[in-house]
């Protein structure tokens, strides 16, 4: 058993695929009706899971005064061929009248427009542009971005403004979703009271206002305390509340991130300000970067080679690279005839590597 059949559901009503449930998206769906009324090409284009597909599908299920032939560019073999696909939508009154081609006008609609083969394009665009054999009434195209590069110069200007682009939804349009979703009907009320309000805002942050991934979400949660409940499942409880607690935890389970949410009153948690780590530029002050800059050149030296090479007097390089000794940034190396050799230490060495 399911969560969503322990809540008496015959099926997921959280389920992400394309449903004709559509909140939202009333004014793209007038525009699109209208365009195909008055026998208009079109271009839809959104991210996934922005609600393209189920559009499409809500319009082919409420126009049923128009014939609908809906191709997925994905599954178009390649002798697809567009009058073929016309003949089959001859009514059982067409058949018996002899006639050619439907009698209701059909509307093409090509979803992942971006994969379709050009010459189909064309193909289907004659039989809409036609004057005398106008096959076709409406043209209807819809893609994940709002770039058309599979179609010619003017066929764009022919698209001119016809474009709907379908814009992530607010909250207030996701939570409206949601409860229309989880309407029971056997006991007449919503599940998506189960959610305190937090919670909602938390699910609506994480989705960034794309339905599907809000979907998902809310899935996801649900799916949580069955598995983790059982018979027992909090959630078939009228008094049971998801706290956005909760709610948190599920989604940081299932790797999705939630940093940067905060309720509703929560106090906003500061960042504690990082430590600049010691670097070789502001460790060591202009004469030691010096004086170490002329051992990393030329190796182990004496106070009087160091004095010479970096042009700071005998006296002065002696107490520098006392300091240098102290902070771990230089060491004794040997003695020669000369006088003992000076050499670079292991803490410059690391601080040098990190430039």
């Amino acid at each position: 058993m399911n969560w969503y059949e322990a809540l008496k559901f015959k099926v997921n009503p959280l389920d992400i695929r394309p449903n004709t449930i559509l909140i939202g998206l009333e004014e793209e769906e007038q525009r699109l009706k209208n365009h195909i009324f008055k026998g208009e090409v079109c271009f839809i284009n959104g991210i996934t899971g922005s609600g393209k597909t189920s559009l499409l599908l809500k319009i082919q299920d409420e126009l049923k005064d128009h014939e609908f032939i809906y191709l997925d560019a994905h599954d178009l073999p390649k002798n697809f061929n567009i009058e073929e696909e016309l003949k089959k939508k001859k009514s059982f009154f067409d058949k018996l009248t002899f006639k050619d081609w439907p009698s209701k006008k059909p509307v093409v609609i090509i979803d992942e427009f971006q994969e379709t083969d050009p010459r189909i394009v064309l193909n289907i665009r004659s039989k809409w542009e036609n004057p005398i054999n106008k096959r076709v009434k409406s043209f209807i195209i819809a893609q994940i971005s709002d770039h058309l590069s599979n179609v010619t110069d003017s066929f764009k200007e022919r698209i001119g403004s016809r474009t709907i682009t379908l814009r992530p939804l607010d909250g207030d349009n996701l939570k409206k979703m949601l409860v229309e979703r989880l309407v029971s009907k056997r006991k007449k009320k919503s599940y998506a009271n189960r959610f305190s309000d937090d919670a909602l805002d938390l699910l609506i942050y994480t989705s960034g206002g794309n339905p599907r991934r809000f979907l998902e979400h809310a899935d996801l949660v649900f799916d949580f305390h069955h598995r983790k409940f059982g018979k027992i499942n909090p959630v078939v409880k009228e008094d049971y509340l998801i706290t956005h607690y909760a709610a948190r935890e599920i989604l940081d389970v299932s790797n999705i991130n939630c940093e940067g949410f905060r309720a509703k009153g929560e106090p906003e948690v500061k960042k504690k300000r990082k430590k600049k780590g010691v670097t070789y530029e502001t460790f060591f002050d202009r004469n030691e970067k010096k004086v170490l800059n002329y051992l990393f050149g030329k190796g182990p030296s004496t106070y009087a080679q160091i004095a010479f090479g970096t042009k700071v007097k005998k006296g002065t390089v002696t107490s520098i690279v006392r300091r240098l000794v102290k902070k771990g940034a230089a060491k004794r190396h040997a003695r020669s005839d000369q006088g003992v050799l000076w050499d670079v230490g292991p803490h410059a060495k690391r601080l040098k590597v990190r430039i």
